[in-house]
């Protein structure tokens, strides 16, 4: 046993339950397939492609921020106020969590 044994193992486990499930879809007969939800999809994409950028030139806090406000706008039904609380929430976590607990060196606010 060496120390790629457990990756291999669960990417075998991984491709074996995808086979199983592509396999079973030509067997059984289901629902059509339902409409692609581009909107979602772009909005998304566009948020955390955002987000990386806010992180190198913004900080923590306003990646954080830029992705959950724009991330949420994913959905039809937008709260602004739910949206900014979980925005403040998202950024309190995420600070917490991997700046204070787990000590990675990620910068809070914009460096000069």
């Amino acid at each position: 046993m060496g120390p790629a044994m457990f990756p291999t193992l669960v990417g075998a486990l991984l491709a074996a339950l995808g086979l199983m499930i592509a396999l079973r879809s030509f067997v059984l007969d289901g629902g059509p397939v339902p409409r692609l939800y581009a909107r979602a999809i772009g909005i998304s994409l566009l948020a955390i492609v955002l987000f990386a950028i806010a992180l190198q030139w913004l900080g923590l806090v306003a990646a954080v921020a830029v992705l959950v406000l724009l991330g949420g706008y994913a959905a039809r039904e937008v709260r602004p106020l739910e949206n900014l609380a979980l925005a403040a929430g998202m950024i309190v976590f995420s600070v917490a969590v991997f700046v204070w607990l787990l000590g990675l060196p990620l910068p809070l606010w914009p460096t000069s």
